[in-house]
């Protein structure tokens, strides 16, 4: 089987519209979304999905093998592709050499989106590959349109559609970001936790793997934008409590993005769940009842960290005053945080 080469579209050049391309005009379209590389003999496959501004006018792709492109006119690497297609196959590659890829949209100005990175190789006989699968047009749309701070509200579909674009976008970031001084120690806090893992620590972690969890500290996504980048961090140190593992994958980040919005993760960790259910027994002097929500929400919490979708400050402090009368210490781990969360926001009662 041989892969179908798309020849780079031709596109006449743009005229200024309503939409944007004035000389006032300094908003940049949205990032594309879901950028994937999909290796083959000597090409790779690139896929993404277009913004929907009304001013966009195509993407450009550049192309380097040392590192990846940090801007849209670094000088040192090769413009492969610009037009508005959401795939282009790079031919003509080296199967030994990873190529480092860099992908933004512009306007009419233009104005360029924020940088989207990925790296890949090549795979010596590998003629027929499995695209990933596509949503439907109309779920694009919805996807891309719906004004939302958080999930809370949502259907399972469109939670789905958005914690799932949003961990494609923190997984495939690939590039060094730096952090700022505050930003620093908090990721130096999530590094140390990460030494008692059974699984895997920072140190073991790939450079793509750090960028991601400097990329969220920093820079958060949408839906979770509403969180500080110490309590996106926190969310972060509630995935490794439940998981003992630091996130690697874009499973992960969509459950971390899911957590950060209060919504139940796709993986779960039965161990952490029956631990769980003893520290809601220590609390609320019964065993917990699955089928009543409340009781099902506190041991959700307990175990994963789900954030709520309102703080209430009158709430925390109640649940921290329950915790220290129970623990007889304040609340320090993630686990305890966690803990406290449940009492605040679950509803649970004795």
């Amino acid at each position: 089987l041989s892969i179908t080469t798309l020849q780079e579209s031709t596109l006449p050049p743009s005229t200024p519209s309503s939409g944007g391309g004035t000389a006032s005009d300094t908003t940049a379209p949205n990032q594309v979304d879901e950028f994937i590389a999909i290796p083959a003999d000597s090409q790779i496959i690139l896929t993404w999905i277009n913004p929907t501004n009304s001013d966009f006018v195509r993407v450009k792709i550049l192309r380097k093998e040392e590192m990846a492109p940090t801007s849209h006119d670094d000088l040192t690497s090769t413009v492969i592709y610009e037009g508005t297609n959401e795939e282009y196959t790079d031919i003509n590659l080296n199967n030994n050499t990873i190529y480092h890829y860099a992908i933004f949209a512009y306007d009419k100005k233009p104005n360029y989106s924020e940088i989207l990175t990925i790296s890949s190789q090549p795979e010596s006989g590998k003629t027929s590959i499995e695209k990933p699968k596509t949503q439907s047009e109309e779920q694009k749309s919805i996807c891309f349109n719906i004004e939302v701070n958080n999930l809370f509200g949502l259907d399972s579909d469109m939670t789905e559609c958005i914690s799932l674009r949003e961990a494609k976008t923190i997984y495939n970031h690939n590039q060094f970001i730096s952090l700022n001084e505050t930003n620093i120690n908090i990721y130096n806090k999530i590094s140390k936790q990460s030494q008692n893992n059974k699984n895997n620590t920072i140190d073991d972690l790939k450079n793509s793997e750090k960028y991601s969890l400097a990329m969220f500290i920093q820079n958060s996504t949408k839906t979770s934008k509403i969180l500080g980048a110490g309590e996106r961090a926190g969310v972060i140190s509630s995935f490794i409590s439940a998981f003992n593992r630091t996130p690697t994958t874009i499973l992960d980040w969509q459950d971390i993005i899911k957590i950060a919005n209060g919504r139940w993760p796709n993986q779960s960790n039965e161990t952490k769940e029956n631990q769980a259910k003893q520290e809601f027994k220590t609390i609320y002097k019964k065993d917990p009842d699955m089928n009543n929500p409340n009781d099902n929400a506190a041991v959700t919490i307990i175990t994963y960290g789900l954030r709520p979708s309102n703080r209430n400050l009158n709430s925390e402090k109640a649940g921290i005053t329950i915790f220290k009368a129970i623990y007889k210490y304040n609340p320090e781990s993630a686990t305890d945080w966690d803990i406290t969360r449940a009492i605040a926001y679950s509803g649970a009662v004795r």
